[in-house]
């Protein structure tokens, strides 16, 4: 009696682990509030360069302030790290989506270079929190001709992005995926400029380089999903978090669409 009883003990116990592996492997899609508006600025920057460290700063301070104004939402950031005028730890890690927006925008000579939904800004802007804050606060008064709607699942290796476009009016572009470290820090400074902390690095991009084309019609929709293997760690830093943004963008730059979501790990 006493050994039949151990024994349905210890099928009841097995049946628990393994129904608790399944729902571990089951992950349920999380759809996150975002603490982002659509505006996106994209910031090529290099290790190596010291003025880059300064504009940094300046973009900290800008997400400060729309996280203390209106509703709390910031604009979208992300930092592309192309091998100018040097080398660049970030760079060597993932240099396929720093060489294809570095293609994109065409950027060459000096860093930094910061655009605006597409728009290039002037150093004058970029440089000053205040100057450029106010050109955020005008591109956000101006509605996107869509919008776009993000879900995501977190397994132990890779994130998987899903979401639906929805489109205002007709219109056709580049639709791109990509994967961000929120914030990455270094045991040491990795170049001249000192810097030591890093946020919204890019990673990734997804479905290639060149974006997905897709052309939506009015009040239709489009769906897609993309998958993100967890990168590695650089060495010497520490990714504490990250983040997923998509954009869609015409064929002069212009951002059609843009959302962000933080992954939760």
């Amino acid at each position: 009696m006493k050994r039949q009883l151990s024994k349905i003990i210890l099928l009841l116990t097995l049946a628990i682990i393994l129904l608790s592996g399944c729902e571990k492997e089951n992950v349920v899609p999380q759809k996150p509030q975002s603490d982002y508006f659509d505006v996106i600025i994209e910031f090529f920057s290099n290790v190596q360069c010291s003025l880059c460290a300064e504009v940094a700063c300046v973009m900290d301070s800008v997400q400060e302030y729309f996280d203390n104004h209106d509703d709390g939402k910031r604009p979208i950031i992300i930092e592309y790290h192309p091998a100018i005028p040097a080398d660049d730890p970030f760079y060597r890690k993932n240099p396929e989506i720093q060489q294809a927006r570095q293609s994109f925008y065409g950027v060459v000579g000096e860093l930094p270079q910061v655009f605006l939904d597409g728009h290039q800004l002037d150093s004058a802007v970029f440089k000053n929190s205040e100057a450029i804050i106010t050109e955020i606060k005008e591109q956000k008064l101006l509605t996107k001709p869509a919008s776009i709607d993000i879900e995501y699942q977190l397994t132990q290796d890779s994130i998987m992005v899903s979401g639906t476009i929805t489109a205002d009016s007709s219109l056709q572009g580049q639709l791109y995926a990509m994967l961000t470290r929120r914030v990455a820090k270094f045991d040491e400074a990795p170049g001249i400029s000192g810097q030591k902390e890093f946020h919204f690095v890019a990673v990734s991009i997804m479905p290639a380089e060149a974006g997905e084309f897709v052309a939506i019609q009015k009040n239709k929709t489009h769906n897609f999903r993309y998958f993100f293997p967890l990168p590695d760690e650089i060495i010497g830093c520490q990714t504490s978090s990250y983040t997923v943004l998509v954009i869609m963008q015409n064929m002069d730059k212009i951002v059609l669409a843009a959302k962000a979501i933080d992954i939760s790990q």
